[in-house]
Order: structure tokens, then sequence, then C-alpha cells
């Protein structure tokens, strides 16, 4: 069970990654018309949206990089304050009437709001790792869960404020209740000075670059990536490869939804597995393996004899929800085991550069995967397109397979008093089977 400050500290984390969903994802179903009648091209502000991705990829890293120099509370709380700010100025921006005026001040809220929300996701997984340390898996699982959802949530609850209230309303709502997790955090989160002090390991300078330099991180980074271009390719390719069903615009909008259900009901199931033992690379394994399975069921792949089948789609929908959970959560606590493993100390400065790193590799995939998908569809067409999503996950999977037989071989034959990682219940969990 948790204890009242790890609830107060867990009840804040899922808030503010559920309204970052929906600031992510708020302005879908209403912002091209607004930015069409500024006299922007699709192009234009479809730059708009990829900018968060962008702006969050290259800032990441540097969050975490500087996590112990500013603390994960004066971040946490910067970033509640610059993405709730933001989103709320951008609900002003339609006041403006010239369109290069528009889109520049556009472009700055949501770099504003992508650096905002890495700040605040880096930090928050940063005091969960210092705070939750037999149950990191489970709660950023529950909390990634969250972000999810507020991804999933954030068009309607955008599409149905602005019939409401036009365009200020969603922005202003959302806006104002992230501004208010601001008190919350100032009262609930461990200060600075203590999260410092409580580093276990010996102090040392860690750098971005020495940790790149460490093999075994390339393999979250990557898994976590693969994931990311996996779930963007089908977000940019899915709706045209669905007109062939002649479904309606709200069945379409239920079909996307069985995505991020399946995501959001697996995330805590691998968090939980991983903090009882079960091994993170095994997990990002299975994920690879079940999304080379789903993208052969949503084509299917072209040199089969079937035909496309609604069916088929749902189901292998579903099944890249519980693959994009396997890849997501276990790469984390990969990462962090390999730098805890490769004698780095237990703390901000550790659990930082992870947290940047991740969230970066993760954007990164947000921002490649539309992208290639939108090239693959227009030149080699979905189901075509598929064999390469099908071919690079193949390919990752057969470069994973070596590393989690030797890194299940050499759990399976460390000792105790060996394991850098004592003081977790999961290692401890697994060790009752040697």
């Amino acid at each position: 069970m948790f204890s009242s400050r790890q609830w107060f500290i867990f009840i804040l984390s899922s808030t503010s990654l559920l309204l970052s969903g929906m600031v992510y994802s708020l302005q879908a179903p209403f912002y091209p018309a607004e930015a069409e009648k500024h006299h922007l091209s699709p192009s234009q502000y479809g730059f708009v949206f990829g900018t968060f991705e962008l702006a969050s990829f290259i800032v990441s890293p540097l969050c975490g990089r500087f996590m112990n120099v500013l603390g994960p509370k004066f971040m946490a709380l910067s970033g509640l304050l610059m993405t709730g700010s933001s989103t709320v100025i951008f609900g002003f921006l339609d006041k403006l009437q010239e369109g290069v005026g528009f889109l520049v001040y556009c472009l700055l809220c949501r770099v504003i709001e992508a650096i905002g929300q890495s700040a605040t996701t880096t930090a928050i997984m940063s005091v969960i790792a210092h705070e939750f340390h037999d149950k990191t898996g489970t709660v950023i699982s529950w909390t990634e869960t969250f972000y999810g959802v507020g991804m999933m949530i954030g068009p309607s609850v955008g599409g149905a404020l602005f019939e409401l209230g036009g365009y200020v309303l969603p922005f202003i709502v959302v806006g104002v209740c992230l501004l208010l997790n601001f008190p919350f955090a100032m009262a609930v989160l461990p200060s600075d000075d203590e999260l410092r002090k409580s580093a276990t390991g010996r102090n040392q300078d860690i750098t971005l670059t020495r940790v790149l330099c460490i093999p075994l991180i390339w393999v979250g980074l990557v898994t976590n990536a693969a994931g990311a271009i996996s779930a963007g390719f089908l977000q940019a390719t899915l709706e045209p490869h669905l007109r062939i069903f002649s479904l309606s615009w709200s069945m379409v909008g239920f079909i996307f939804l069985l995505n991020g259900m399946g995501y959001a009901a697996s995330n805590p199931i691998w968090g939980k597995l991983c903090d009882m033992g079960f091994p993170a690379v095994t997990s990002m394994c299975l994920g690879i393996l079940m999304t080379i399975f789903s993208f052969s069921l949503i084509g299917p792949l072209p040199f089969l004899p079937i035909e496309p089948n609604l069916a088929m789609v749902v189901i292998g929908l579903i099944i890249t929800g519980f693959s994009i959970g396997a890849e997501f959560v276990p790469s984390y606590i990969h990462m962090n085991e390999v730098l805890l493993a490769a004698g780095l100390p237990d703390s901000v400065a550790t659990h930082g550069i992870v947290s940047g790193l991740w969230l970066s590799s993760l954007t990164l995939g947000g921002f490649v995967g539309p992208t290639l998908g939108g090239f693959l569809k227009d030149h080699f067409g979905f189901r075509t397109g598929t064999v390469f999503i099908i071919g690079g996950n193949l390919v990752l999977l057969l470069c994973l397979l070596p590393v989690a037989l030797y890194m299940n071989r050499k759990r399976k034959h460390k000792t105790k008093e060996e394991s850098p990682l004592l003081h977790r219940k999961k290692v401890k969990i697994y060790n009752r089977g040697e």
C-alpha cells in the first residue's frame, strides 16, 4: 500500500499528465479550420502540430541533464506554469488578423507548451523513481496510462468545449486546470534538497555523453522510438485505409479509440510484471513481436491472399495498443536498471537523465512516425507501407533477442550480494526463485 505522501504524489502525477495529454491533442478537431481562416495552408498548420514533438525531442535530454542542478520540484513547477500559461494564451490567438503573425505565435506557444510539458514529465518521472523504489514500473505505467487517456479524450473534450464557447474556451479550461495543479505540486512534491540528499552511491558527474556511451542504454531508446514510430504511422495512414469500409465518422473515431484503449488497459499490466521481476528486455521483445503480428492483420500483408477486413483491423489495433505498452514502460525500467548496474548512483541526476532520454526518444518516434507514414502511403500505399514497419520491427527483434538472452542469463547467475539493485523489491522477488 502507498503512504499518504505517495498517494498525493501519485494523484498529482496522474492529473498533471492527464491534462498534459489533453494539451497535446486538444485542438485537433477545430484548429485546422481556424488556421485556414487565417490563410494558413495544411503544410503550415501541420507543422504547428509537429513542432510539439520536435521541440520536446530537443529539450527533454537537456531537462534530464540539468535536473540535479535545477531540482525536480523547481522543474515540475516551472513546467506546469509554462504549459498552463501558454495553453491559455493559445486560446486568444484567433484575435490576430495577420496570417504570418498567427502562424508565428502559434508555433511559439506550441514550443513553450512542449518545453513545459517536457520539464514537468521528466521531473515527475524522476520523483516517482525516487519515491516508489519497489513500485516504479507500476506507478509509471499508471501515470503513462493517464497521459494516454488525456490524448484520447482531448479531441472530444476540445470539440465539445469549442461548440459550447468557441475557440477560446477549450484552452482556457485545460490551461487553468493545469495552473491549479501548481499550488498542489508546491505542497506535495518533496523539496529539491531532500531529493538530492537521498541519493545512494558515490557522487559523480553524470553527463549525456557518458550515458549514451553505455551500449545497453540504446536498447531502451531504440525500442521506445520504434514503438512510437509504429503508433505514429497509424495516426497518419489509418483513416484513408478505413475509407474502403464506408464507415461513419463516429465509427472511424471509435476505431481509432481502440488502439488507445488497448494501450491504457495493458500499461499497468506490463508495469506490474516488471516490478515482479519479469525481465524488461523480454517484455520489449514480446511487444515488438505483437507489433509485427498486429500490422500483419491491419494491412493485411499485400502478398497474402486476403482482402482487407474490418474485423482484422479492429483486432490488430487492440493488439497494437498492447504491444506499445510492452515497449514504452519496460524500456524506461530497462534504462534505469542499466545505469544503476553500470555504477551510477541512485539519485535525481541519474533518474533525470533516464527520464529525459526516454521522453526524447518517444517524441522523436512521434515525429518520425506520421512523417514516414505519409511518405509510405503516398508512394507505396497502406498495405505495402506496413511491410516497411513490419520489416523494421523484425530487424529490431532479431537484434534484441541475443541481448534478452544475455541479460536473462546474467540476471539468473547474479547473487543478491552482487546486485546493484538490492533495494528494489522486484530484484528480491526475482532472486527468490534462484
